[in-house]
């Protein structure tokens, strides 16, 4: 499955295009379903991704990480995964590496 989320420059136009809708009625259906906008989406989606990264990659950097989820700064990333989550990445990741062991 090709993860548009994870290329830094995606827009709702290539997303709509990819689904076969137009950008209204992409927007309509994020707003009316799931009660967010296309950038809320696009960076729920993002975290969500870099969640399952910090979890089971334990030689991956998070700046590598930001990267590879789409994010293009790693101050960005930070703000956005401790809004989503209430942990910067890096106390998510040994959060969740500890529950593992």
């Amino acid at each position: 499955m090709e993860k548009l989320f994870a290329e830094e420059e995606v827009t709702i136009q290539m997303v709509a295009s990819k689904v076969g809708l137009s950008t209204h009625q992409l927007s309509e259906l994020l707003n009316s379903r799931l009660g967010m906008g296309f950038a809320a989406y696009l960076n729920s989606k993002r975290i969500e991704e870099a969640k399952l990264l910090l979890k089971n990659d334990t030689e991956d950097n998070i700046l590598n990480i930001a990267f590879a989820v789409g994010f293009g700064s790693k101050t960005s990333f930070n703000v956005e995964f401790k809004k989503a989550t209430g942990l910067t990445p890096k106390q998510y990741k040994s959060f969740v590496q500890k529950a593992v062991l």
